[in-house]
């Protein structure tokens, strides 16, 4: 009997092991060399927000990590697994920002073992081995890589000397940059690599927000004063926004000088790549602006197809209350895939702070008929849970929700893009 116990312990303990890289937050590092590797899918386990992310997607996942400071050519497959595998590759920072690069289910009819081969940037990607319709048991992973080296021409703002003149004006500055062939030159301060440097004066005294929109790769920003790349003085820095090491987006909020000359210092992370939009403006218009109608319209995550949210604010009419009305409905599916939307809303203060976290109770509905059956005395509302918007800005919002119905799971957060743009004459940018 203890022979059996022990055995029975070693086999958990092995089972434990093998799915330590369960969670896409816990992969297995891979090598941008190549290699093989073995194991199991037998007891992982879907996190939220993972099943849906593609096609390839389970929930009954492994997931490994390929940090590549070179652009490659990777052939990965899952041939000798004894079930029947999905194989995908993607970025982003989190489950929930993940894009879908290359993926497979069968390479051939007769085979249920996957096979992808794609051309990559350099930078982070996360491969998963699923199982289709939830099969499990024991893979086999092998990939190989070729260099595929790329010559750009070096871009605007490479250098300290070469630095890009931004224009402040009252609304403020937006650059589109791209730092794919950014260099880091020597002596040069701060963290990161394929760095890029801006440079403005100060026309007034004020406090700026700098910040980073829409970015494609693992942004840090810097500021400095001082008259030569040997001798500067940081100001403030910061890598991301929310989340450390998971967001992709960066911001420093600081008290500008008149007169007195900054440089930015724009970097990635893990030598990742791409756009991303670099915004200088006054803090009050990026970040600590009052909650108006500026905000209303449809919100949606574009790798979240299918659902979205639509959001209203406007003004109470008198003498009902002097606040603001904040109207919510979210388009989305309940835990048996039927759609359903999750309404809710409250009043605010107005001039509340864009910054001020907006929480509220939110119900389905029920029981009413369609066209002229309609009866608003049938319409029965069952309590759902809570959602919180925080504004990242005029165009970005995160959407937390924790559900307090039985079925629908742990609450999370979602990563939310204004889909349409403002109405004429508001002011958010």
């Amino acid at each position: 009997m203890r022979s059996l116990t022990i055995l029975a312990l070693c086999i958990a303990s092995s089972a434990a092991q093998a799915q330590a890289n369960d969670p896409f937050s816990s992969p297995t590092d891979i090598s941008p060399a190549g290699g093989t590797l073995s194991g199991s899918t037998s007891a992982a386990t879907a996190q939220q927000g993972e099943i849906g992310v593609s096609s390839y997607a389970y929930g009954k996942s492994v997931w490994f990590r390929l940090n590549t400071p070179t652009d490659l050519r990777i052939n990965a497959k899952t041939e000798g697994s004894n079930f029947d595998t999905t194989l995908a590759l993607y970025r982003g920072a989190n489950i929930s920002e993940a894009r879908l690069i290359a993926g497979n289910d069968d390479v051939s009819g007769a085979a249920l073992w996957s096979e992808i081969d794609v051309e990559i940037p350099s930078g982070t990607y996360w491969l998963a081995i699923d199982g289709y319709v939830g099969a499990g048991g024991n893979y086999n992973l092998a990939w190989q890589t070729i260099s595929t080296p790329v010559m750009l021409a070096l871009p605007a703002g490479d250098n300290f000397a070469s630095a890009v003149p931004l224009s402040l004006g009252e609304g403020g500055t937006v650059s589109v940059a791209f730092n794919q062939a950014a260099t880091a030159e020597a002596g040069e301060p701060g963290a990161g690599q394929r760095s890029l440097w801006y440079r403005f004066t100060a026309p007034r005294n004020e406090r700026l927000r700098i910040r980073t929109i829409d970015s494609q790769f693992d942004s840090h920003v810097e500021v400095y004063t001082g008259a030569s790349l040997g001798a500067l003085s940081a100001v403030v820095v910061n890598d991301d926004v929310e989340f450390s090491g998971g967001d992709l987006e960066s911001e420093v909020l600081f008290d500008a000088s008149a007169g007195t000359v900054y440089h930015v210092r724009l970097a990635a992370r893990a030598f990742t790549y791409g756009n991303t939009k670099l915004v200088v403006a006054p803090a009050k218009v990026t970040g600590s602006t009052q909650l108006d109608a500026a905000f209303s319209g449809i919100w949606l995550n574009p790798l979240r197809d299918g659902e979205g949210v639509l959001l209203e604010v406007g003004d109470l009419p008198p003498p009902t209350s002097p606040d603001l009305f904040v109207f919510f409905s979210w388009y989305t599916y309940d835990p048996n895939g039927n759609p359903v939307y999750l309404v809710g809303g409250g009043n605010r203060a107005i001039g509340e702070a864009m910054s001020t976290d907006l929480t509220f109770p939110v119900v389905t509905t029920r029981g009413a008929r369609f066209g002229a059956a309609f009866n608003p005395a049938n319409v029965i509302r069952d309590p759902w849970g809570t959602v919180t918007l925080r504004f990242r800005n005029c165009n970005q919002m995160d959407l937390t929700y924790a559900p307090s119905v039985a079925g629908w799971g742990a609450g999370s957060t979602i990563r939310l893009e204004r889909a349409l743009s403002r109405a004429p004459g508001l002011t958010c940018p």
